[in-house]
């Protein structure tokens, strides 16, 4: 059988609950936050927010980024501009 680094699983596992008690917003723990129920929809109001839900959003997504070397972009190539 393929060995797919299930022995690496609870460093990982460590490592993304690590993450998430930095990084979750603590006014999203309190189940009675006072929170826009439209934040996630967007809108003008969105660029600016400091609504907890844009603040974790924001959160998840710079950490979800790709962190590829620009050589291994196609639109880094000569050919591709």
């Amino acid at each position: 059988m393929a060995d797919f680094g299930a022995d690496k699983l609870e460093a990982f596992a460590a490592e993304v609950s690590e993450w998430l008690k930095a990084e979750y917003p603590a006014e999203l723990r309190d189940p009675n936050v006072k929170s826009d129920p439209e934040a996630m929809w967007g809108g003008r109001a969105f660029a600016g927010s400091d609504d907890p839900q844009i603040v974790w959003m924001r959160r998840m997504a710079a950490r979800s980024q790709p962190r590829l070397p620009p050589s291994s972009t196609a639109i880094s190539q000569p050919s591709a501009r």
